[in-house]
């Protein structure tokens, strides 16, 4: 683990792919998720894990327990069986199988007894609802077949928060599977499938006794932080019977689907063999995740984005076809396939596993404590809302600066309780990015002083933000007023965290697999550009980081490449005035001595998809990131505020028709923004939306800054020689400035090219 700390009072990643993303949507419903996340994951999904590594390095079952399990004859029950076979709609497979699985689990443990101490405070639950009861967060309202939850948890509709696994249940009947055949279970090729494992992953408790399992059931009775709304309960099952021997004379042969309903014509072994046939001259292989396992993958970004869980997973069951999967923001891995009809004691094993792994095996966050009461969710949810209000983020260990005189303390954690959160990440592979407002608790008093607590995920490969903005800071000292203060960091490597994706590596493939690690940043706490309060102070803040932003660039050789208006910020300074904080430094690029973009970032396509220049928007590969680019994102970010901030009441409206299409998709961004310079009536149009508290000071901003970019638009005609870095010179900080009306501010201790 690295961390790194501030020692005085005022110190303060990734390739990108060239698409939008999954974060990037406007609207997160099911249809465009989906199509949208194909291309995410294209490429970072592996080939398949041996089953029992998988139960072993995810959810922490050791080989041993599972061979004595498997050593057993485990019976599924028959009347339930028989049921799920003859099951001719897919929501009533849920049931029967909700009643086989906690009857498995219940005569393995009864056996074997629980795997670790914190597992004895755990009794899994399979909740459903037959697909009718939603499961909503700010962005998305889904529908999930099947989840495993605490049992604490099921007199309640369930949040993502709390959720252990999600099922995904698929309807298809094996006309010629030989439902009478004798359970097959083969003990030579159980353990061979655990000869490639590597390692052992540690399964002990997190030192801070993290455990979302733990929470007391009171916690949940009425009264407490969620209440038993009427609207949020719902009937639970019967309790399940106990297992019973198994008698397959007893089933009776399933009809056909229904026309409507997915038909296989192949037996197991048919299928198999298929497969492997498909995948066997693959090596290394890039994988397609088909269109049943798209569904999966969208509720582990459910799961991921509830909170700062470090991974998810999943179960795919086809019927009888049951496969593993494990997500996290830098790949997905997927187990092979078994059947449970034919192999129950696979069956018993995963069970087993996902009812006895700890919080930390279920993928859950050990530096997050959830409070007893959680906090009863608004009627309407505000932008990016978690679950996580007034839970407690433990900071790693190290030293902390504690006043003016620099004198040091060193603590074992930092905790942070969370009050708000101001940003989350709405993507699957990536950064992940989870931003809050948290106060310091210190002996059980709670800091009055807010700060920002950032967590993501950027690639190894990347400079880290925290090492970026040191980097200014010391460059740059005249402007550190204008940086965020960076209070403290933390990185922690995959190995570290002990995610189980490092051991299975060690047995699958992933073509473009590129590794992330966890970055962690305490901040001061800065306003959001629409708070500020009056459009004159908006103006001094806007000119404060396109100043900053120059002089980061041409004498701190740093180029930003992802300005938005989330990351204009603003302090308030000594004198009652404000000062612009240029912020979120994440996917900034060094700069080299002919001003070009380090090579190994110069063509990954940056930005927030409302304020991304128009040549990043092209298809294909985008040009290299060019310092004019960002002068560009500036532009659009003063019309999007001219446009929508109410400064005086210090909100947001909604986004107007005429710059709708800047957030839909590269092509509509493109075109609009083309057309909006150049075309004077559509400019006009825009114009004609100002807000008219902003409409006199902005207003002549906005025109003279497009004149810039359309001169530079037309400039270049049939000249042979021409600077495509500044449009032919039409595009460069002075001009921008001089449009603004305003003066550059002299730095004592800097000389720079007034050419850019």
């Amino acid at each position: 683990m690295s961390t790194t700390f501030s020692t005085t009072t005022n110190t303060s990643q990734s390739s990108t792919p060239n698409r939008r993303g999954v974060n990037g949507l406007v609207h997160h419903t099911y249809k465009e998720v989906a199509l949208q996340l194909k291309e995410d994951i294209d490429g970072k999904h592996s080939s398949t894990v041996p089953f029992l590594d998988f139960v072993h390095h995810v959810w922490g079952l050791d080989p041993e327990l599972a061979q004595k399990i498997n050593d057993r004859q485990w019976k599924l029950l028959p009347e339930k069986l028989s049921e799920y076979a003859n099951t001719k709609y897919e929501p009533d497979l849920y049931g029967p199988f909700a009643a086989m699985a906690k009857a498995l689990i219940d005569e393995v443990e009864k056996v074997f007894g629980k795997a670790s101490e914190e597992a004895k405070d755990t009794s899994l639950y399979f909740w459903n609802h037959l697909g009718l009861r939603s499961l909503k967060t700010s962005a998305t309202r889904r529908k999930p077949d099947m989840l495993a939850i605490d049992t604490i948890f099921s007199s309640l509709c369930p949040i993502w928060l709390f959720v252990r696994q999600v099922l995904e249940f698929k309807r298809t009947y094996d006309s010629n599977s030989k439902t009478g055949d004798t359970p097959k279970t083969s003990t030579s090729s159980f353990a061979a499938a655990s000869t490639s494992s590597a390692g052992t992953r540690s399964s002990s408790r997190a030192s801070n006794g993290f455990a979302i399992p733990g929470l007391p059931a009171s916690a949940f009775a009425s009264g407490s932080g969620i209440p038993l709304r009427a609207d949020t309960r719902f009937t639970s099952p019967s309790a399940t019977p106990t297992a019973a021997e198994f008698d397959r004379s007893q089933i009776t042969k399933p009809s056909p689907a229904s026309s409507h309903k997915r038909k296989s014509t192949h037996s197991h072994a048919i299928r198999k063999s298929k497969r492997a046939r498909n995948d066997a001259p693959q090596s290394p292989v890039i994988q397609k995740v088909k269109a049943d396992a798209l569904q999966l993958a969208v509720y582990a970004i459910d799961c991921l984005n509830a909170s700062t869980r470090h991974f998810a997973t999943g179960i795919l069951i086809d019927r009888y076809e049951v496969s593993l999967w494990y997500y996290d923001r830098a790949c997905i891995i997927r187990s092979e396939e078994f059947y449970f009809d034919s192999d129950p004691n696979k069956l018993a094993i995963m069970l087993y596993a996902m009812s006895n792994c700890t919080a930390k095996q279920a993928g859950f966050d050990p530096h997050l404590s959830l409070p007893v009461d959680l906090p009863e969710r608004p009627r309407k949810l505000p932008d990016f809302w978690q679950d996580v209000i007034d839970a407690t983020f433990s900071f790693p260990s190290a030293t902390f600066p504690q006043n003016a005189s620099k004198s040091k303390t060193t603590v074992s954690s930092l905790d942070l309780r969370i009050l708000e959160t101001i940003f989350s990440y709405r993507g699957l592979i990536g950064r992940g990015t989870m931003v809050y407002r948290v106060a310091r608790i210190f002996k059980g008093v709670e800091s009055e002083e807010h700060e920002a607590l950032k967590t993501s995920w950027p690639l190894c490969s990347r400079h880290l933000e925290a090492t970026t903005i040191s980097t200014l800071v010391e460059k740059i000292p005249e402007w550190k007023d204008h940086l965020p203060e960076v209070i403290a960091s933390a990185t922690l490597t995959a190995e570290e965290l002990e995610l189980p994706r490092v051991e299975l590596l060690k047995v699958c493939s992933i073509e473009r697999f590129e590794d992330r690690w966890l970055h962690m940043l305490l901040m001061k706490l800065y306003g959001k550009l629409w708070t500020v309060g009056s459009v004159e102070a908006f103006q001094d803040v806007f000119v404060d980081c396109v100043e900053c932003h120059y002089h980061g660039y041409t004498t701190g050789r740093i180029l930003h490449r992802d300005l938005s208006e989330n990351n204009l910020m603003f302090k308030k300074s000594s004198d009652g005035g404000v000062k612009g904080i240029l912020n979120d430094w994440d996917m900034a690029s060094k700069v080299d001595e002919t001003d070009q973009v380090e090579s190994s970032t110069a063509q990954h396509r940056t930005g927030t998809l409302p304020f991304m220049a128009r040549d990043l928007l092209i298809d294909g590969n985008p040009p290299p990131h060019l310092y004019r680019h960002d002068l560009e994102s500036f532009f659009y970010i003063l019309i999007w505020a001219a446009l929508r901030y109410d400064f005086k009441s210090g909100t947001r409206l909604a986004t107007p028709e005429c710059i709708q299409k800047w957030e839909s998709s590269m092509e509509d961004a493109y075109n609009a923004k083309n057309t909006m310079i150049a075309s004077q009536d559509r400019f006009k149009l825009i114009l004609s939306h100002v807000q008219p508290q902003s409409r006199d000071q902005l207003v002549p901003w906005i025109k003279s800054v497009r004149q810039l970019f359309r001169r530079g638009t037309f400039a270049e005609g049939d000249q042979l020689e021409w600077d495509r870095k500044t449009l032919g010179g039409c595009v460069t900080f002075e001009k921008f400035m001089e449009a603004l009306g305003r003066e550059r501010r002299q730095l004592k201790t800097l000389q720079v090219d007034s050419t850019l």
